[in-house]
Order: structure tokens, then sequence, then C-alpha cells
């Protein structure tokens, strides 16, 4: 157990009167000088980063590549590898807003891949991107690259997803912690300078990103050659976005379901392939399937050595133990049987 002593006159350091452990243990040890700068050098993100947002002005039967906030659409070296096709009449209100080349991106969320990004060479007027990011550009006198690869460095995404956040579950921060972090204060020349020495690095790096096999391609081609899965005609199927149905084709499941998404061919196509090799899932299982265990916010506790799973964590076929919550010795006593097994690290 992790007992932590703190003193009532501490919690007006937070206008929110924040109480919990992972906050102030934090603030009490450094403050929002996270790096450690000697006060007459140090300046916030709040007096170097702006707030910009403009709201996408879609033309209409125009189709955009709407971007979410969620793990899926932008990677962990800031690039987006997916997005949702919206339009005027599709389009979620929380995806709403555009960009251009100026603009530094980071999600709000804790816990996403990717921290500080910014988009170059690509048509950023066919995007259009969620509430859930920050959105900022910078002040005279500052680098926006440079900046960008201050907000990516681990010091600061480590306090993002451990410190500052609020929330359980789907939980995130608010941008006016993000702009209460203090770094060095440095001349436009030096951080040019800096820049300079990372590029033979940066061009190092991109060529070994584009050397690595995407885990869901690798996925689709063993799934493809074991299953004999016809990808070509599927793919072709997604493409078709008009459909012309008969009234009986409602008939084929108790709920009636009139949405496009059931009945559209490439999921009718999908599930036909599927059942070609099928078996019951019961034969390809070693044990009985259970369920997870739910949990109340009593039950974490900090550096533990046990960790809490959700859904979310198991997303994307990995586990990022490094961002796990932990709970507590007696939690995890009484949920033995709830403990994954052959798990890799």
């Amino acid at each position: 157990m992790k007992i932590n002593d703190i003193n009532f006159s501490n919690f007006i350091v937070d206008k929110h009167l924040r109480i919990d452990s992972k906050f102030h243990n934090f603030y009490n040890e450094r403050g929002w000088n996270i790096f450690n700068v000697p006060n007459d050098e140090k300046i916030r993100l709040g007096e170097i980063l702006y707030e910009e947002y403009k709201k996408k002005e879609m033309e209409e039967g125009q189709t955009y590549k709407g971007v979410p906030t969620g793990q899926k659409y932008i990677n962990k070296y800031g690039f987006i590898e997916n997005y949702d096709l919206v339009g005027t009449v599709d389009c979620p209100n929380r995806i709403k807003y555009e960009i251009t080349s100026n603009n530094i991106l980071i999600s709000s969320l804790r816990l996403a891949k990717a921290s500080a990004t910014y988009f170059e060479n690509i048509d950023l007027e066919e995007y259009i991107f969620s509430n859930g990011f920050y959105i900022f550009n910078v002040k005279d006198d500052w680098n926006k690259k440079y900046i960008t690869k201050v907000l990516q460095l681990e010091k600061i995404k480590s306090i993002l997803d451990k410190n500052i956040y609020r929330g359980i579950g789907i939980s995130s921060y608010k941008v006016e912690d993000l702009l209460r972090i203090e770094i060095r204060d440095i001349s436009i020349e030096d951080q040019l300078k800096t820049l300079k020495k990372i590029y033979p690095l940066e061009e190092e790096i991109s060529k070994l990103i584009l050397e690595i096999d995407d885990t869901q391609e690798i996925i689709d081609l063993v799934f493809k050659n074991y299953f004999d899965y016809d990808y070509d005609t599927f793919d072709r199927l997604k493409t078709e976005q008009t459909q012309f149905k008969k009234f009986d084709a409602f008939a084929n499941n108790i709920d009636i379901r009139f949405s496009a998404k059931y009945h559209r061919k490439a999921g009718i196509f999908a599930t036909d392939e599927l059942c070609k090799n099928s078996v019951k899932i019961k034969k390809a299982l070693s044990n009985i399937s259970i369920t997870g265990k739910g949990i109340s916010p009593k039950d974490f506790e900090e550096d533990t050595e046990c960790y809490y799973i959700t859904m979310a964590d198991i997303s994307t076929w990995e586990i990022d133990y490094q961002n796990l919550k932990t709970v507590s010795a007696e939690y995890e006593d009484k949920n033995l049987l709830k403990k994954p097994k052959g798990l890799i690290v």
C-alpha cells in the first residue's frame, strides 16, 4: 500500500481542487517544471501555443476523410493510417474541424498512440478532424517542428497519461493542464540548430518505419491464404454505396433491421466466405469462455505488479503494459480465476 501525506493547503494549487494522489504526487515532486529548468530560463507552453479551431465547411455531395481520436486512426508515428468516409448527411457532430500544415494536433484522450503531430505533404482539404483533438498554432519566435518534438518527449506523454488525466475508462486531460507545463525558453536560432541535429536521425527513422510490415496486413495475408478468403471481391463490394433491396430482404432477421450497414453486400459476402470453413467456436476453445471482472475506483492502486486489462487495452491486438492501470493485491487475490494466461509481455 502506498500512503501519501498531503496538506490541505496543497489542494489550492489546482482551481478544481483535485484530491487524487496521481496528480499531487507529480505536482509535489516538481510542479509544472518537469524538466527542472532554472526559473529565469523557463516558459509555459501556454505562452508558446494557442488554440486554433476552424469548423469545416463541407460541400454538398462531397466525401471527406473523417479522423476520430480512436487508436486505429493515427499510429504511434503520427501518421494517419485509417479514416471514416463522411459527408454532409452522415458526418457525426464531433467530426467537425479542418486543419492546415501550420497546426499541431494532439489527442485530448489519455493513452493515445501518438502524442503531438503535424501533417505535411498530404492534401488536408480532404480531411476533417474530431473535436477530441486539441488544435494549436505556435506564436512568433517559435518553430512548429521544434515544439512538436518537445511535445513528443516521453516525459510529457507520461504525465498526460499517468498524472493529469481525469476520469476512469475513456479518460482525458484538460488543455489548461497541458499549457501549464514549463519547458526551456530558447531562441529561434537555437531551436533551428537543434532541429538540424535531429534531421539525419529522423531520415533514418523514417526509412526504418517504411520497412516495418503492418500488423493488419500480415493478419490479412495469413487469413487470405489459410482460409482462401476472396479479399478482392470483398474490397470491390465495400465501394458500392447504393443499395436496392426488396421488402422480403428485411425478414431475414428477427429484429427486422433496416440499416444499410447490416444489409450491404460486403457484409453478406464476408459472412458467406467465413461460413465456407466454419466450425462451432467451442471446438476451438480449450476452456469454457468466461467474462471479465468489473472494478470500482477504490480497487485501483498504483505501482503494484498486477495489471487491469480492459477491452480498450486489447483492441489493437497488443498490450502496452507501461500504460495499464494496476490493482491492489487484495483485489488480485479475490479474482485469481479471472487472470488471463499465456499473454506475451
